[in-house]
């Protein structure tokens, strides 16, 4: 029964991280897991139970964005199912190598369950584990020209206390090891005093933590972030990855469509940025079009930066993502080699493979 409840917990927490409005929700469930744990859970592979299945809800989540991905038109693979799978296996996959860390950190907050710095130990310990989780994923998913060491930290709880602006104060300092810190300090405080309450206890180590917790709390209000004092406003306009693209045709002519119509709304931005991998350079190839064309849309009154990246393949015959950046005025004023895990081996032939029965 409690790995249920912890189940439903889990579930609570990935939709926090996937619905901004109910951000709160993370330290509750983080909570309850941190109670479980240390008063409920009888058994070491309950307790890694416990923490794999939060694990995988919470990492799930955080990379829910993965399914934006479809229908995979920038990839040869063009049957709609054979595209679920893919993305439905990538999603799996990384969620269930990384929910590891989480299991192993449950399984350790319960060896120590007797111990009187259990709270403090799970509250590090929950640090520790996002990192973990960061360099699981790396092994996961070691390639040529992948980055090196951990990086990967997309589903971290701590960016859901990002949706509150008075907490946000805090990362300006900490950044999203700050707040795995804070959000375990607030759910270990939480964890305490419910386990008082219902025990009608008062312990020593429950004051220190709730003292902790109301003196991070009351910094926001000595301390406010003050952007720079600027009269200038730049206007944005993003062009989503989400957008529906019949599986007949080619996302260049929609991307090229959407970006004529950014140009001719009245919006007028400074800077428009394309999805990954679609770019000018893939719509116009020519250096001297792209500058004719921009200066076609936007004019020559002001100048308009495009950013947009090209999978291109290098001599050993490996994909990159080129980053461009173009101007109106000035034509292509930078390009940047962005670091990338794509193999010669196309996604279609990877997974042609794995699928031969298919």
């Amino acid at each position: 029964m409690n790995l249920l409840y912890t189940t439903l917990a889990s579930l609570l927490a990935g939709v926090s991280i996937v619905v901004p409005s109910v951000w709160f929700l993370s330290i509750p469930t983080l909570g309850f897991l941190f109670y479980t744990l240390w008063f409920k859970v009888e058994t070491g592979k309950r307790a890694f139970l416990s923490g794999a299945v939060f694990g995988f809800a919470t990492t799930g989540a955080g990379i829910w964005w993965l399914w934006d991905a479809l229908p995979l038109t920038w990839t040869p693979v063009r049957d709609p199912i054979l595209s679920w799978l893919i993305v439905f296996i990538t999603w799996a996959y990384v969620s269930l190598t990384i929910c590891i860390a989480v299991g192993i950190f449950a399984w350790l907050v319960w060896k120590l369950r007797n111990n009187t710095l259990l709270p403090v130990f799970t509250t590090m310990g929950w640090l520790l584990q996002e990192i973990g989780r960061e360099w699981i994923f790396y092994v996961a998913t070691y390639a040529k020209q992948a980055l090196f060491g951990a990086h990967f930290s997309v589903s971290a709880l701590g960016y859901t206390l990002t949706e509150s602006q008075y907490i946000l104060q805090l990362s300006e300092k900490v950044g999203i090891y700050g707040l795995e810190l804070i959000i375990a300090l607030f759910a270990a405080t939480g964890a305490l005093i419910t386990y008082d309450i219902l025990h009608t206890q008062k312990r020593l180590r429950t004051l220190v933590f709730l003292i902790t917790t109301l003196f991070i709390l009351s910094i926001p209000l000595l301390y406010h972030y003050k952007a720079p004092a600027t009269e200038e406003t730049m206007r944005f306009a993003l062009i989503g990855a989400y957008i529906p693209i019949p599986w007949e045709t080619q996302p260049d002519s929609i991307y090229k469509e959407k970006f004529e119509e950014i140009a001719s709304s009245d919006i007028h931005p400074d800077v428009v940025i394309f999805p990954e991998g679609n770019g000018l350079a893939k719509i116009y190839p020519d250096e001297d079009t792209r500058k004719a064309e921009l200066q076609k849309l936007f004019g020559t009154d002001k100048e308009v930066l495009v950013i947009s990246s090209n999978y291109t393949e290098d001599k050993t015959a490996q994909n990159h993502s080129l980053l461009y950046y173009d101007s109106n005025l000035r034509g292509t004023i930078g390009l940047y080699e962005k670091c990338s895990i794509w193999h010669k081996v196309s996604i279609r032939h990877m997974y042609q493979e794995l699928f031969s029965k298919y």
